[in-house]
């Protein structure tokens, strides 16, 4: 079997190729005696398969004819039976055949029975398929063909060869992917070889599904199975990747490589054709289990009686020639060689990109690298092609070697040795920055184009797109603006697209003249980075940098781009790559403003990739339209958005990918590489012009949509009542777990009709303290409580000892927790005009958003996409007032003193210490993540199950900012950044939880790869997890590994009821009772993760009085928590989940704000200051509530 890496049109080279591929068979088979005699080449191998509509010129049949004559009438088919393919015509109608030569005859021409023609293949545009089973006619051989061979004729149809000791038939590609396969009815007559040249392209992912067809074409009836396929770029989008092989009943016995520079790669095998003949035909005896004896015999019996039943098929007779001739050991079954996704990626369009680089006579590539995932992954890919062709010389390929000397433009005699050399010969990036460009993507094409080895060029374009709006301005009388300057969309877009579009016609400049500026001769191809999922959205500029020559990641999707950026920072050698992947996506084409998030793709886009990719594949995989794709979204998102929320965004997605389809219609020539690929070239044939309002499509949504909710309320009410009936809701004595249920939603619902408002951060009473009581600065990373040896977190800590230390930093990270929160609204609702200020000593470095639907909770528009939810605090690059610089302080020998280090002030100046900040529930949506109690396995947060709704939020924090910020202060930056606090209450405190193991578990990954963090253990970086009122997160297996990996403080008030949900296996109920519960979809097995900090009312600093409202709550948590009554609910939760953490921390910093009256004693202030719980967030307080009890 042979790949052959066949050009289109490019007769003279095919025949070369073809001869020798025809030597190398011969040479195989001398060399190793390898079983049959029979060369196999790909479908149309003479001609190409990519030649389209050439196939309508006659020309191209005659050129094929004297391919042919030169292999017949040379001694190419002598004693070797050759299969190849070419386009013949017979009785005036075009076919796609297979010819069988020997001994320079044509044995038979075997046309296709059944045609590709979906997808990329368009073969019933160019062929028939031949419609007589079983059947044979003869041919008329040309005239030229039968003076040269004395050959006037030969059958032509659906026949089989009948040799001296087999018979051998031939299918050609598609043919082993239809249902009614020919190779089952050829098993089933006693044909014992089959072949098959293929023209089969690659697409990620689709290797495993070919091999499964060409094993299972053998296992059921038996048999030899010979499929040859072509192997390159043939002159158009598609890579024929291969992977020629060869399956004998049922297991594979060879397998050639899918990916590969070389013109030729022969793979052979030896195998028995009796074991072929007894698999069907007769029972091999062993000493083997009776049962698998019995079972063998029936299926054996059933394939006889099968087989008995069979119509032969039309014999040709070539009885002189012998198929078999060796006697010796066969070779044994292998197992199949598949490519992870990542490794495809980085080979196929590799190996693209070298034969068009060869065959096209350019002298490189040039590529417009921004530092971004999308031009980073081509660069790598560029990398990966220089790779691959240094060790293919290596490996003695000759082809390869003259093909590279010619292209780098080598010395006579000079090797090419050296990857990184090579990319510099041909290999050239150029950075085009504007004032909008950020230092860091600037250094990271920098760097990244130094570690492949690329010419690079950084250059500013900022003169460029000055002159063109003045240009504009002198044409108009009118300046355009930046949105964030005050300018109109059509303002705000056009600015970009200037830059984008000034970037292509630099590019193509450069291209051009760089060979000369370099002494050289020649061209460059200029490579697009263009993802599949931004052209299915239309989410470029048209004729900007996505404008190029050639695009190799033009069909691949973005998250398997940034899986191969993980992959290939490793297996490429090109670290740098992995900082890259670590930065949230950014076309940097808006000026960037203080206070103002800098430009996101995805929120330029209105949805995520992850939703990209959905939609692409519903859209053509599913053969989706709108209506069709909302019900299919609905099904797979019902537990992460209403059928609304998924109206919207299939509205969305649809709207403007009616706006943008016309940019398929330009897009430049891409790898193919996914199925949703839009490429309007010749695989996804569309209108361009639509009615983006899709009228009656959208009616039709809306109308479902509105009938939807109310068949969903009615499951949820159903499984409310199934859940809450195991614990009686809303009656005396009711299980805690339940009470909070409710009490959710009844406050939800009042939420709806109550919308929350913002509440500006303009109040200095609310900053937190800088000091604690000791006089130390707060806050301080805290040290590591895990116990030595082993290093497990200890269940609980002793609080009084802990707090005495620590509680001033709790403190203060509580109350930037509930100011962030009370701020988070004003960020939406405001349009960040009311920033949320840093607390002295710290500068904001990122604000991290959890996408969701915010109309039922603030009124908004439906295009209210996210609500801040996380902020990323870098302490040390702030001073206060004093010139001083917050420093790490350590415990003093005597009570009071206050002892700092100098070395470890000057460390925190430079950034020693990161603090993020994650908030509480707020919103509808929140809640439903909230009470997705299902549990799944996350492996990289650790051991055993984890909360699914808890999983989804900290997955979008991870990969939409938090990654990020690891990877460049802790892993990439100086040096000096030590300690990260992840610090959450309430549900941030549960997402918190998971962010600290899978920083942790990150970070000590990182360390593998830092010399320096491996020689000094005190330079790696301490995660510690500080969690107020933490829900439970995962189960026993989860808690046993985050105790055995983390450092964290879990603070708990005893009579927080969220502190005691969701569920595990036992609960107790108001009456100290305990109450079994029961997940409906699954058992709750949740565990408390250690270093628990808990405190009840005694341990509260207040007065008796108070003291004895606070144990009073006690009885409210049974009484007005499962009645659910209104104001008095909410006071009660916010005093239980809220204010008793800040009375408790206020103690450690001397806060006038004690927080912790639940009543007004006597002298204290009734202005509204905050001097008891609740007073100063403007809600009612207790004293207000006629139905709490009198105080005594």
């Amino acid at each position: 079997m042979h790949h052959l890496n066949q050009w289109a049109m490019d007769f003279e080279g095919n025949l070369r190729r073809i001869q020798h591929s025809i030597a190398a068979a011969r040479k195989a088979g001398a060399t190793y005696r390898v079983g049959p005699e029979l060369k196999v080449g790909p479908e149309l191998e003479v001609c190409g398969y990519g030649c389209e509509d050439h196939f309508f010129e006659l020309d191209t049949v005659e050129h094929c004819w004297e391919v042919l004559q030169e292999l017949l009438v040379s001694d190419a088919t002598h004693d070797l039976l050759v299969d190849v393919g070419m386009p013949v015509i017979h009785r005036g109608v075009l076919y796609n055949c297979r010819l069988l030569l020997l001994d320079g005859k044509v044995l038979l021409i075997r046309p296709k029975l059944h045609l590709a023609n979906d997808g990329n293949y368009r073969e019933t545009r160019y062929f028939a398929s031949w419609k007589h089973k079983g059947q044979l006619e003869e041919h008329s051989l040309p005239r030229d063909i039968a003076a040269a061979t004395g050959q006037s004729s030969c059958p032509f149809g659906d026949g089989v060869l009948c040799l001296a000791d087999a018979t051998l038939a031939s299918e050609t590609c598609e043919e082993l992917f239809t249902p009614q396969a020919p190779h089952i009815s050829l098993a089933l007559a006693g044909v014992e070889v089959i072949s098959n040249g293929s023209g089969s392209h690659h697409q990620l992912r689709k290797l495993d599904t070919r091999l499964d067809l060409i094993k299972g074409a053998t296992a059921k009836a038996g048999g030899v199975y010979m499929y040859a396929n072509q192997q390159g770029c043939d002159g158009g989008r598609l890579y024929y990747d291969g992977c020629a092989c060869i399956a004998v009943n049922g297991g594979l016995v060879a397998q050639g490589s899918q990916f590969s520079l070389g013109d030729l790669e022969v793979v052979t095998a030896t195998v028995d054709l009796d074991e072929v003949v007894s698999s069907g035909l007769a029972v091999v005896t062993a000493t083997v289990d009776l049962d698998e004896v019995v079972s063998f015999r029936a299926a054996i019996s059933s394939l006889r009686e099968q087989a008995s039943t069979s119509t032969p098929p039309a014999y040709v007779a070539c009885s002189s020639f012998q198929l078999c001739r060796a006697q010796g050991l066969v070779d044994p079954p292998v197992p199949p060689r598949i490519h992870a996704p990542e490794e495809e990626i980085a080979l196929g369009p590799a190996c693209w990109l070298w034969d068009y680089l060869r065959r096209s006579g350019a002298s490189g590539f040039l590529l417009p690298l921004s530092g971004g995932a999308d031009s980073s992954s081509t660069a790598a890919i560029v990398g990966s092609m220089c790779q691959l062709a240094v060790k293919a010389i290596a490996a003695g390929d000759a082809t390869v070697a003259a093909d590279a000397a010619r292209i780098g433009q080598y010395a006579p005699g000079q090797a090419v040795a050296d990857a990184s050399e090579l990319a510099g010969r041909l290999f050239h990036t150029t950075y085009m920055g504007t004032v909008n460009s950020s230092g860091a993507t600037r250094q990271r094409a920098k760097v990244l184009a130094q570690e492949i080895g690329a010419y690079h060029v950084d250059c500013n374009i900022d003169s460029l797109v000055a002159a063109v709006v003045a240009l504009f301005g002198s044409i108009t009388g009118k300046t355009p603006r930046f949105r964030v300057d005050g300018g109109s969309n059509a303002e705000n877009l056009a600015l970009q697209n200037i830059q984008a579009r000034l970037r292509m016609v630099v590019a193509f400049l450069l291209a051009q003249l760089l060979p000369w500026v370099r002494g050289r001769g020649s061209f460059l191809l200029v490579l697009g980075s263009a993802n599949v999922d931004e052209a299915l959205r239309g989410y470029l500029t048209k004729y900007d940098c996505s404008a190029a020559d050639i695009n190799p990641i033009g069909g691949i999707s973005k998250a398997d781009l940034r899986r191969f950026l993980t992959w290939a920072a490793v297996h490429l050698g090109y670290p740098h790559l992995a900082e890259v992947e670590a930065a949230p996506p950014t076309a940097e084409l808006e000026p960037l403003r203080e206070g103002i998030a800098p430009q996101s793709d995805e929120a330029d886009m209105g949805m995520s990739y992850e939703e990209l990719g959905l939609y692409g594949r519903l859209r053509k995989v599913s053969r989706c339209g709108p209506l069709a794709m909302f019900r299919q979204a609905c099904a797979l998102w019902r537990e992460r958005y209403t059928p609304q929320q998924v109206a919207d965004k299939v509205k969305h997605f649809f709207k403007f990918y009616a706006i943008n389809r016309h940019k398929a219609t330009v897009l430049t020539p891409s790898y193919h590489a996914e199925s949703y690929s839009p490429d309007d070239n010749r695989f996804d044939h569309r209108p361009f012009l639509y009615n983006t309002a899709w009228p009656w499509q959208f009616r039709c949504i809306d109308a479902l949509a509105a009938d939807l909710p109310q068949q969903h309320h009615q499951q949820q009410q159903q499984q409310s009542d199934d859940f809450c009936a195991s614990l009686d809701l809303r009656k005396p004595n009711n299980g805690a777990a339940c009470q909070l249920w409710g009490f959710l939603l009844d406050l939800l619902a009042s939420q709806r009709a109550n919308p929350l408002t913002c509440v500006p951060d303009n109040r200095t009473d609310t900053l937190p303290k800088t000091r604690d009581v000791k006089g130390r600065y707060i806050p301080q990373p805290l040290p590591d409580r895990r116990t030595a040896p082993g290093g497990k977190l200890p269940a609980a800590l002793n609080a009084t000892s802990v707090l005495a230390v620590e509680g001033g930093s709790l403190n203060w990270l509580f109350k930037n927790i509930i100011r962030f929160a009370g701020w988070a609204p004003c960020e939406v609702l405001t349009g960040s005009k009311a920033p949320w200020r840093a607390p002295p000593g710290f500068r904001r470095l990122a604000l991290l958003n959890l996408t969701q639907d915010l109309t039922a909770d603030y009124n908004l528009t439906a295009t209210s996409k996210s609500l801040p939810a996380v902020v990323v605090l870098k302490q040390g690059n702030n001073r206060p007032r004093n010139g001083t610089c917050w420093g790490f302080v350590r415990e003093a020998a005597r009570p009071g003193q206050v002892v700092g280090g100098a070395g470890a002030a000057a460390q925190l100046c430079s950034g020693g210490h990161l603090v993020v900040l994650i908030r509480g529930t707020l919103t509808v949506a929140e809640s439903k993540l909230d009470f997705t109690y299902n549990t799944v396995a996350a492996p990289e947060y650790g051991a055993g199950q984890i909360h699914k709704g808890f999983k989804i939020m900290a997955d979008e924090f991870w990969d939409t900012g938090l990654k990020d910020v690891l990877m460049r202060e802790f892993v990439n930056g100086p040096g000096a950044m030590r300690h990260i606090t992840i610090a959450g209450h309430s549900l941030g405190a549960a997402v918190a939880t998971l962010l600290t193991a899978r920083a942790q578990k990150f970070l000590q990954e990182q360390c593998a790869s830092k010399p320096a963090w491996q020689a000094w253990p005190k330079k790696q970086p301490l995660v510690t997890g500080v969690m107020f009122a933490a829900p439970h997160v995962g189960d026993s297996a989860f808690t046993q590994d985050f105790d055995a990996r983390v450092n964290a403080r879990r603070v708990v008030f005893e009579y927080d009821l969220t502190s005691q949900v969701p569920c595990t296996p036992q609960v107790t109920a108001c009456n100290n009772a305990v109450v079994n519960t029961s997940n409906p979809t699954g058992a709750w097995n949740y565990s408390e993760v250690g270093g628990e900090l808990s405190f009840g009312p005694e341990d509260l600093p207040t007065s008796q009085k108070q003291q004895t409202a606070w144990k009073g709550l006690q009885s409210y948590n049974k009484k007005e928590y499962c009645a659910s009554n209104g104001t008095t609910v909410f006071s009660l939760k916010t005093a239980t989940h809220i204010c008793s953490y800040l009375c408790k921390t206020s103690v450690y910093t001397n806060d006038t704000l004690s927080w912790c009256r639940l009543w007004r004693d006597d002298g204290v202030p009734t202005d509204g200051s905050g001097a008891y719980c609740l007073e100063g967030s403007g809600r009612t307080a207790f004293p207000l509530t006629p139905a709490f009890p009198p105080m005594p």
